[in-house]
């Protein structure tokens, strides 16, 4: 999938896994609720708005292609559980091109790098600064220890950093206005 215009099919398919996802999520509750675990169905329940609340800050960038990669982002990246949170609430559309370029070439990079039988979890941040929009990437799991010091993303770009138990990216963009 580009960041382009979708195929209907493509669309069909993020719509299947998004009401898939939040199916689940309702039956954890549902299956709570039959248990009489009253503690965890607020919790789940809790977890669901925050859910809602983060995809509402998101849509809110007003950054198209951006908000299609992340929604895109389960089905592409199977081997991937994306966390995220949105910590700003100022218009992006003006980079919106230029997050899904450096949102790509992290992950180019890292399924290089990464175990193909392993489980990642990432956790994107997006904050507000004072003159700059900063991303940051933490991405927990294994890598690959012969390619983990991989020339190209270990020196070509110093906003990774490889640690034992995962890896960190981070950039930031200029704030216009």
């Amino acid at each position: 999938m580009g960041v382009g215009i979708m195929e209907k099919s493509e669309v069909i398919r993020l719509l299947q896994q998004y009401r898939h996802d939040l199916m689940n999520r309702m039956q954890l509750v549902h299956g709570y609720l039959t248990m009489k675990k009253y503690e965890k169905v607020d919790e789940k329940i809790e977890d669901l708005f925050q859910y809602f609340q983060e995809e509402r800050k998101l849509m809110n960038t007003k950054a198209p292609s951006f908000i299609l990669w992340m929604m895109y982002f389960p089905l592409r990246y199977k081997q991937f559980q994306l966390e995220y949170h949105v910590d700003t609430d100022h218009d992006l559309s003006e980079m919106d091109e230029s997050i899904v370029s450096e949102c790509t070439y992290l992950m180019d990079n890292l399924l290089t790098i990464c175990n193909k039988d392993n489980l990642y979890e990432m956790k994107i941040d997006v904050i507000e600064e004072e003159q700059k929009i900063e991303f940051n990437f933490l991405v927990n799991g294994q890598f690959n220890r012969k390619i983990e010091n991989n020339k190209q993303t270990k020196n070509s770009n110093p906003n990774f950093l490889l640690q034992e138990d995962g890896l960190i990216y981070r950039f930031m963009l200029p704030r216009n206005g």
